[in-house]
């Protein structure tokens, strides 16, 4: 639990520090409204890039990168690699995650979204005592799902996802011999969440 909260912790701090610093490059981008230029419907286009920190129980959590490709899909990638280390163990958590989106309803300020994902990630932790051993652990995910895309200010947006999804999870230890548990498979309702600036 510590160490969940710790990587909370660590995503939020990159999240701040990635936004504030595209923040200051692109914010007169899509400075549409003060250009004069007028849209049919008062509508915007939507920025292709978004990028920023989410939590997805299908598509894994960390930093993530989304780009428009056309024909109102959106990809994204998110990845995260996290390490821990005291005077007892060493805790290594990485993964990567991948989402394919088709945009059903677009616009600048509001979007919405169905969804395919799907992430591996594995964790493992070394023992440094005099009985030294290892846990290892090995995570895939997929699902579908649905989503939503806000614009909170100007260029920050805010996703919220639910969707329905696989897991798979394998453990192995070693304390004198591997051994093997799992593995272990649920499925069920999930949900995501993500803060970006969009550029």
């Amino acid at each position: 639990m510590e160490i969940m909260k710790t990587s909370i912790k660590f995503i939020t701090i990159c999240a701040i520090f990635f936004i504030t610093n595209f923040a200051q490059s692109y914010t007169q981008t899509y400075d549409y409204r003060s250009s004069g230029v007028i849209f049919p419907n008062d509508t915007l286009p939507e920025p292709k890039n978004k990028i920023g920190a989410s939590y997805s129980g299908i598509s894994y959590y960390g930093l993530t990168y989304q780009r428009n490709v056309g024909r109102d899909i959106r990809l994204g990638v998110t990845s995260l690699i996290y390490l821990e280390e005291d005077n007892s163990s060493q805790y290594l958590d990485y993964g990567i995650g991948l989402q394919v989106q088709k945009i059903l309803l677009k616009g600048y300020e509001k979007n919405a979204y169905i969804f395919m994902g799907a992430g591996i990630q594995q964790q493992t932790e070394d023992y440094k005592s005099n009985s030294s051993g290892s846990d290892k652990t090995d995570i895939f995910t997929f699902g579908i799902g649905m989503g939503g895309s806000a614009t909170l200010l100007e260029n920050f947006t805010i996703d919220a996802e639910l969707g329905y999804g696989y897991c798979n999870t394998r453990t192995n230890d070693y304390s004198g011999g591997w051994n093997s548990y799992g593995p272990r498979k649920r499925i069920g309702v999930t949900f995501g969440i993500g803060l970006y600036f969009a550029f």
